[in-house]
């Protein structure tokens, strides 16, 4: 047979967002995260084989997020946040995103055991245990953050770190 065709091997991939952490994280430097860019750029550590958003998508600053979610082929998983109200008057807020992403990577690792890379689209230091626990099971963990509020304990235990302002979207200067 003349002519060889070389078969690229491309691992399967997980990706897995803290949406609220990565919105605001943009917001408080009036940026907006692009889906799509997102997707693509996760794109190159393997075959995306699940995608997930999470989120309380009842939020009225989060409501409209889902469709593009959807249409990048990122699904968007609810998980509601509880306000408790405290006897001085204060309220207090439950977010259990990061516990229901943590409990998915842990379940992942059995239910789908060919997803060799994970990539966790968050700043939160909270994320530590869980790439220690993937570790163990070989997989490959990807950390993708905003630089400025990417926790630096976390970007030194992931096996790469893509930071969304520099390496996806940078931001454009206007010269004057």
């Amino acid at each position: 047979m003349t002519g060889e065709f070389e078969l690229h091997h491309q691992e399967d991939a997980a990706l897995l967002i803290d949406w609220e952490n990565i919105k605001s994280s943009l917001s408080s430097h009036d940026l907006r995260p692009s889906v799509a860019a997102i997707r693509d750029a996760c794109s190159r550590f393997g075959r995306i084989v699940l995608a997930r958003a999470y989120a309380d998508w009842q939020d009225p600053w989060l409501r409209q997020d889902p469709r593009d979610l959807y249409a990048a082929g990122i699904e968007p998983v609810y998980v509601p946040v509880r306000r408790y109200d405290e006897s001085d008057g204060s309220t207090t807020v439950k977010n259990s995103v990061d516990v229901r992403l943590a409990s998915d990577c842990i379940e992942l690792i059995h239910t789908h055991p060919g997803i060799a890379v994970y990539i966790l689209a968050t700043g939160d230091s909270d994320f530590i245990h869980v790439v220690n626990k993937l570790r163990p099971y070989g997989k490959r963990v990807v950390g993708l953050a905003v630089s400025w509020s990417a926790s630096p304990r976390l970007a030194e235990l992931v096996d790469e770190l893509v930071l969304y302002d520099r390496d996806i979207e940078p931001p454009t200067e206007v010269l004057a």
